[in-house]
């Protein structure tokens, strides 16, 4: 009985034994090659135990049986990242997108277009996400990614939805947002830079890698208000980290 198989593989794999609910989804598929729920544990068995080039043959192995399925993409795709294959990673998740949107696959592709710095590209993927579940997660990465593709307004708009929220810390919103302000500010928009230097006075206890981004901006704002010593000083504060 392939169902009762899949349930003792399935525990065996909550417990991370993860040879023993290997060998239980092996039979269930020499029962029946077609078994779904074999299939796609020896995936996640296969990335759970650090080898994604066997994850890659087992859902090529899926899709075979499964052709067309958007899981099975999104899963070679997860592999082929975890390889260290992008282009291939990029190439399933498309691939996965063919049947319609699915907000799964259009995170992660965003975030691979992230780490390649194609940041309009996953913004425009992670809105399409957002359309689809409104997830404060989502929108925290279309934040940063809306950030550095230059679409200033739409990470404002998001950091302000997010304050308050415990999605990130409120310091780390409070930080883009001065950036956002002193990026699109005049040299000569006093008002701003004092904006600027308010959330920055409120953006504390930040993580390590960054307070020299803070100080760098700190900096910045401090030069353009005329106060040189104390510019000086968070520049320097910046370069020593």
């Amino acid at each position: 009985n392939t169902n009762l198989i899949m349930d003792k593989a399935q525990i065996y794999f909550d417990q991370k034994e993860y040879d023993l609910a290997d060998y239980q989804a092996f039979l269930a598929l020499y029962i029946d090659p077609t078994t779904e729920a074999a299939h796609l544990l020896e995936i996640h068995i296969a990335m759970a135990q650090g080898n994604p080039g066997l994850a890659v043959l087992r859902s090529q192995a899926y899709l075979y049986y499964y052709p067309g399925s958007a899981n099975g993409y999104k899963l070679l795709g997860d592999a082929r990242v975890a390889e260290g294959n992008p282009d291939l990673a990029l190439e399933a998740y498309t691939q996965a997108l063919a049947g319609g949107d699915n907000a799964d696959v259009l995170v992660s592709r965003a975030t691979l277009y992230s780490n390649q710095r194609r940041y309009e590209q996953a913004r425009a993927d992670l809105t399409t996400a957002l359309t689809l579940n409104d997830d404060p997660q989502i929108r925290a990465q279309r934040m940063m990614a809306a950030y550095f593709a230059g679409n200033l307004a739409t990470a404002e708009s998001d950091a302000e939805a997010l304050l308050g929220k415990n999605v990130l810390p409120d310091a780390q919103i409070k930080l883009l947002q001065a950036r956002i302000l002193v990026d699109g500010a005049k040299t000569d928009d006093q008002s701003t830079f004092e904006n600027a230097l308010t959330l920055l006075n409120a953006a504390s206890s930040l993580p390590s890698d960054l307070q020299p981004v803070a100080n760098e901006y700190r900096a910045r704002v401090e030069y353009n208000l005329g106060k040189y010593p104390d510019a000086l000083h968070a520049i320097e504060q910046s370069l020593s980290a």
